[in-house]
């Protein structure tokens, strides 16, 4: 039916034709529930089936959320065309479905493929060529090597004849299919194109399948690259043309929407990621001991920038493990990430490579001591007096101070600070 009803959601089903490049007309059908969709399952049938065999899939992909899209290939069902080539020129007929299926349903962008035997082996040397157009690969029971399926299967309906024979009568076969389709399918391998697979795949095969093996099966995830830590091997009860079973179906869309959700959190990073954010200063105050023990402990604080100005609110906490009055000097040192916006309206440079050398002996640093009780805010224990921070109108700004001049700067641009300006903010 072209209208119908699936989990309470009304869907729709409309058919349509598409041209492959070999002028060949190809039968397709959509099924869509209404609403918002960006998510399509593109069903690719075996040798001898048609888009039919997706009617099985209908009701749990669109109950999931997801648009449906059958075709016949060329050479099946009401396509056109005389030949299969059990993958290669499917391809071509995939891509065509898929070019009108972005003009027709430009929503759908969120793409994945279902192939079964021979539908599982185009899935997977489509995947290898365009990765970026296909988000995951259902591929059920994939031939991994024609050629070495041919052999195998001639081996056992043949087993009186030796395998020199068998050799000459395939390639007699392969010279025929040639000529009839202009291509030797007999180099088709998805085992040594899967390699080039970016997107997740699950490779499911049945445990009883004489055709394409459970061991052939596992060759082809055993040669998956980047993608095989997304990707998932996966066997059920059955021969090659048996009936799945209910739990394949599940696993499959638990797989389909395991991606869908990793797309989703990968995305809402991305834009977290994306969105402005203030720049920051930080800056942090060091005290170093001679002794190998004197451990040191450093505080930091950020700092919010915006178009090259800093916010007059700059209290430093410092704390070390001991008052050990070998603390010889106080190294103070300005780092920040990428250079401040506006940056040539900032004046004079503070702290170039900030590092002043203070003499402490045990007298200075009893004083500062007894400073600190009285500064609660600044308890940095054996700063100099011309570097201890000042307050202005109730909050705490740096003093200037003359630098080292053989200091190497720590980081790029200018940045202007008075201690007579009350916001900090200088241009």
């Amino acid at each position: 039916p072209s209208d119908f009803i699936v989990k309470e959601r009304r869907c729709k089903r409309s058919d349509f034709s598409v041209r492959n490049g070999r002028k060949q007309q190809l039968q397709a059908s959509l099924f869509i529930p209404n609403g918002d969709v960006d998510k399509v399952i593109v069903f690719l049938h075996g040798n001898g089936g048609s888009r039919r065999d997706a009617l099985q899939l209908v009701e749990l992909v669109l109950g999931a959320g997801f648009a449906l899209v059958s075709f016949d290939f060329s050479g099946c069902g009401q396509s056109d065309g005389d030949f299969i080539s059990l993958g290669l020129k499917e391809q071509e007929d995939l891509d065509a479905i898929l070019l009108h299926l972005s003009k027709i349903q430009p929503t759908l962008s969120t793409i994945f493929l279902w192939g079964r035997s021979m539908g599982a082996a185009t899935s997977l040397f489509f995947a290898a060529k365009h990765s970026h157009r296909i988000t995951g690969v259902i591929a059920d029971s994939p031939y991994a090597c024609l050629k070495e399926l041919a052999l195998q299967q001639a081996n056992e309906k043949y087993k009186l004849l030796p395998e020199f024979l068998l050799k000459s009568f395939l390639k007699v076969v392969q010279s025929r299919i040639k000529e009839s389709i202009g291509a030797d399918i007999f180099t088709l391998s998805p085992r040594e194109q899967v390699r080039y697979v970016r997107c997740p795949i699950f490779l499911a095969v049945g445990r009883q399948d004489e055709l394409t093996r459970p061991e052939d099966v596992k060759s082809i995830f055993n040669s998956l690259g980047d993608s095989k830590g997304m990707s998932k091997f996966y066997q059920f009860e059955g021969g090659h043309c048996s009936i799945r079973p209910p739990q394949f179906f599940t696993e499959a869309i638990d797989f389909i929407q395991s991606i869908v959700l990793r797309h989703l959190q990968f995305r809402s990073k991305s834009q977290t990621a994306k969105s402005p954010k203030p720049k920051q200063v930080m800056a942090s105050i060091t005290l170093e001991g001679f002794g190998k023990h004197d451990a040191s402990t450093t505080q930091t604080s950020g700092h919010k920038v915006s178009s090259g100005s800093i916010f007059r609110s700059q209290t430093f906490n410092l704390s070390k493990e001991n008052d050990d009055p070998r603390v010889s000097r106080v190294l103070i040192d300005i780092t920040r990430g990428p250079p401040l916006e506006n940056s040539s309206r900032l004046s004079k440079p503070i702290f170039e490579g900030l590092s002043r050398r203070s003499s402490i002996d045990q007298n200075s640093a009893s004083r500062s001591r007894n400073n600190s009780q009285k500064h609660s805010e600044s308890r940095a224990t054996g700063v100099s007096k011309d570097t201890r921070e000042r307050s202005v109108s109730g909050r705490s700004t740096p003093v200037s101070s003359p630098m080292m001049s053989n200091q190497k700067k720590r980081f790029p641009g200018t940045l202007g600070i008075s201690s007579r300006h009350p916001s900090g903010i200088f241009g």
